[in-house]
């Protein structure tokens, strides 16, 4: 379990990072400064599960392995985390619905 907890919270940072590239892009250096952030607080989440197994051999999980088994359908990843959000709120939207599912 705290393998696929690894992976996810690794894909969140990656993602809320081109969230942050994205929104800056278009504009919305604000929203992108707090994707930055929110990418930030998953790194750390991930250090702190890194943490958690000391070193220890975890198995290697593709990102389908772990979005399956948390949202149990074949496209779970990029249902999770879309490529690119089509405005601010809906990188918003897609973020909380992210973190929520990471809870769960």
């Amino acid at each position: 379990m705290i393998a696929h907890a690894i992976g996810f919270e690794r894909d969140a940072a990656s993602r809320f990072h081109e969230y942050a590239g994205y929104l800056r892009e278009t504009g919305y250096h604000g929203m992108a400064d707090i994707f930055r952030r929110m990418e930030l607080v998953e790194r750390a989440q991930l250090e702190a599960l890194q943490e958690c197994v000391a070193g220890g051999k975890l198995p290697e999980l593709q990102p389908c392995d772990y979005a399956r088994h948390l949202l149990a359908t074949r496209d779970a990843l990029e249902l999770a985390f879309p490529k690119a959000p089509r405005n601010a709120r809906e990188a918003l939207v897609l973020a909380l619905a992210a973190e929520r599912r990471a809870a769960a």
